[in-house]
């Protein structure tokens, strides 16, 4: 049998896709040179700005709401054909390519029976405290050796696929 091209390319179809349902030192460099700036306005002042940016927050929350929308319905359009078509990557005329990306995802859905499960196999316990990387990128190697019965108890184990673009220079 020939090496998936993708790292869980030969887990598709025997697990379910997800149910439906990201520079910090930037972010401090902006805020720092706001606070300055808004040390000479009066509290009045603050309190109004504060009121507007809030409200325009909230508004575009929702905006960005539907646009998210949009783009998963999209995504599941274009997922579904190239699974179809049997294609992982399309380049398009102008150079931007559009790749299909696999990411697994455990769930945890019996918290106790996990923990029981950790503590009856010490080697496991860096997985005591569940952070879902860990525990994500360790259920995602069983699942590639095609270790399904070594599976913690109380994880189930879902796929997701999405369309990438990377975009011409």
């Amino acid at each position: 049998m020939a090496k998936p091209k993708r790292k869980y390319e030969s887990l598709i179809g025997k697990y379910p896709e997800i149910p439906p349902g990201e520079g910090a030192g930037d972010f401090k460099d902006q805020v720092r040179a706001h606070v300055e700036e808004y040390k000479r306005c009066t509290d009045e002042e603050l309190m109004d700005m504060l009121s507007a940016r809030e409200d325009s927050k909230e508004e575009q929350e929702e905006n960005i709401k539907a646009l998210n929308v949009e783009i998963e319905a999209i995504n599941r359009v274009l997922v579904d054909r190239f699974t179809e078509q049997k294609k992982f990557s399309v380049t398009l005329a102008d150079g931007r390519t559009f790749s299909k990306k696999i990411t697994a995802y455990p769930q945890v859905k019996d918290r106790p029976a996990l923990e029981a499960y950790i503590v009856s196999h010490p080697d496991l316990d860096f997985l005591y405290k569940v952070d879902t990387k860990t525990l994500g990128g360790y259920v995602g190697e069983l699942m590639l050796e095609g270790r399904d019965a070594d599976v913690p108890d109380g994880v189930e184990f879902f796929l997701k696929s999405t369309i990438s673009q990377t975009k011409r220079s």
